[in-house]
C-alpha cells in the first residue's frame, strides 16, 4: 500500500501552521509519526479563532474535536475546548434528529410504493466514520427513478417542505418538463429550518454532463444500521465514485469532502479497486475519481495500492488538478473557478479525459434549453421544440454584454 507523504500537504501548509494542524486532524486515525508532527505544531503560535473558523467551514469540526481531546488535551486552551465541545455535542443531536427524518421519509416513500436509497448524510457517516458523530451533514440525499420524482416532490410538500428555489414553487408545466429533463435533483428545506432532503434522479448531470445511469446502483446495494435500524445504500465501490463525482461538481472546495474519500479507503480494505477504476472508465470519470483519490492520499494519507497509484501517475492532468484545488481551498478569495453564462466552467471542461465528453459539455451549455429558459419565454407545447433557440438567443445575449 502506498502510504508515503504528501507535497500538497506541504505546500498546503507553508503558509498558516493552522492549516497543517487541522489536515493532521481531520482523520478518524492518528498514525504516531502524525502525533508527534502534532505534538510539534502545538508548540508553535496558533491562531484559535482563524483554526476554528475554518474547520467549521470545512466541516470538520467533529474531527478535530475527537482528536484535541484524545491528542495532548492539556495544550489546547479551555475557551477553545468548551467552544468545541459544544459543538460537537450540537452536531451528534442534530444528526439524529436528521437521521430520524430520514427514516420517517423512507418509510413514507415505502408507503407509497416509492423505491428510494439513502447515500451521504448518516448512511456515509455510518459506512465512511464508523459513527454519526464524526461527520457534519445538513442533507438528505435519497436517490428515486425520475418518473417518481413529481410524485415525491408532492409528498415533500405535504410533510411541511418547501422548494429552495422558489421558480420551480410556481412552475409552469414548460418549465417542469424541461427541469426534469435537464436537472438531476429537487432542493427541498422543511419548514423548521432543521433539515434539507435532495431527492436525485441522475447525478452531476446539468454541472458536468455525466451520463451516469443510476439503475445499475440498484443491483448492488448494501445495507448500513443508523440508530437501531437497517438502511439501503451505494456498494462501498459505488460510494466511493458517487464521493468524487459530488467533489468535482463543488470544486473540492471542502476539506469534508477529501476526507469522506480518505475515511472510505481506511474503513473498507477490501475495495474492489477493478471494479470502481472500470465504472469511472465507462463514464468517463475516471479522471474525476483519480483526483479524489489523489487528494485523499497527498493531503489525507490516504493507503492507496502501489498499482492504483501508477494509475493515476499516468494521467498528466492531476497534479495541475490537484494544484488548483490547493490554491482555493484554504484562500480567503472565491472559491469557486470563474463562470460564464449557466455555470460554465473550464473546470468542468478540464476534469474530463474523453474529448466527446468534453465536447458533450459545450453542446449542451448551448443547446440544451433549462427552466429559466421557458421563464424567459414561455411557449404553449407545440412550439416547445423551439426552446434551444431560446437558449442561444440568451446566450448570444449574455455574450454580446460581456463583450
Amino acid at each position: 500500500m502506498t502510504t508515503l507523504i504528501h507535497p500538497l500537504t506541504k505546500e498546503l501548509a507553508a503558509t498558516r501552521v493552522e492549516i497543517e494542524l487541522l489536515l493532521c486532524c481531520s482523520r478518524t486515525c492518528i498514525a504516531s509519526e502524525t502525533a508527534e508532527q502534532i505534538k510539534i505544531l502545538f508548540q508553535q503560535h496558533i491562531d484559535w479563532n482563524y483554526l476554528l473558523e475554518t474547520a467549521a467551514q470545512h466541516g470538520v469540526i467533529p474531527l478535530l474535536y475527537q482528536n484535541f481531546k484524545n491528542i495532548y488535551p492539556e495544550t489546547v486552551p479551555q475557551n477553545i475546548h468548551k467552544q468545541l465541545r459544544e459543538y460537537f455535542h450540537t452536531n451528534a443531536i442534530n444528526n439524529l434528529y436528521r437521521t430520524q427524518e430520514l427514516h420517517n421519509l423512507l418509510n413514507l416513500f415505502e408507503k407509497n410504493q416509492i423505491p428510494a436509497i439513502s447515500f451521504k448524510g448518516p448512511v456515509l457517516a455510518a459506512l465512511a466514520y464508523g459513527s454519526l458523530a464524526l461527520r457534519q451533514f445538513a442533507d438528505l440525499d435519497i436517490l428515486i427513478h425520475k418518473q417518481d420524482a413529481i410524485k415525491v416532490r408532492e409528498l415533500l410538500i405535504s410533510q411541511n417542505y418547501h422548494l429552495i428555489v422558489e421558480q420551480l414553487s410556481n412552475a409552469t408545466d414548460a418549465e417542469e418538463a424541461i427541469y426534469l429533463q435537464s436537472a438531476c435533483e429537487y432542493n427541498f428545506l422543511k419548514n423548521d429550518g432543521r433539515v434539507a432532503v435532495e431527492p436525485h434522479w441522475g447525478f452531476a448531470k446539468r454541472k458536468l454532463c455525466i451520463s451516469f445511469n443510476p439503475d445499475p446502483l440498484w443491483q448492488r446495494l448494501i445495507e448500513v444500521s443508523l440508530v437501531d435500524k437497517t438502511v439501503r445504500t451505494f456498494s462501498v465501490e459505488d460510494s466511493l465514485l458517487v464521493t468524487c463525482i459530488n467533489g468535482a461538481k463543488d470544486y473540492w472546495n471542502s476539506l469534508k469532502t477529501i476526507c469522506d474519500v480518505t475515511e472510505l479507503i481506511r474503513a473498507h480494505q477490501d475495495i474492489d479497486w477493478d471494479a470502481v477504476i472500470e465504472q469511472a472508465r465507462i463514464i468517463g470519470c475516471q479522471r474525476i475519481l483519480f483526483l479524489g483519490l489523489f487528494l485523499a492520499h497527498e493531503m489525507l494519507g490516504a493507503a492507496l495500492p502501489e498499482r492504483v497509484w501508477q494509475n493515476i501517475q499516468t494521467d498528466a492532468a492531476i497534479k495541475p488538478l490537484a494544484h488548483e484545488v490547493r490554491q482555493r481551498l484554504f484562500t480567503n478569495v472565491a472559491q469557486t473557478p470563474k463562470h460564464f453564462g449557466d455555470n460554465f466552467s473550464i473546470w468542468d471542461i478540464k476534469v474530463r479525459e474523453r474529448l466527446r465528453d468534453k465536447l458533450w459539455y459545450c453542446f449542451n451549455l448551448v443547446f440544451s434549453p433549462n427552466e429559466g429558459d421557458a421563464a424567459f419565454l414561455p411557449l404553449p407545447q407545440y412550439l416547445h421544440f423551439m426552446y434551444p433557440l431560446v437558449r442561444q438567443f440568451r446566450l448570444l445575449g449574455r455574450l454580446t454584454r460581456l463583450i
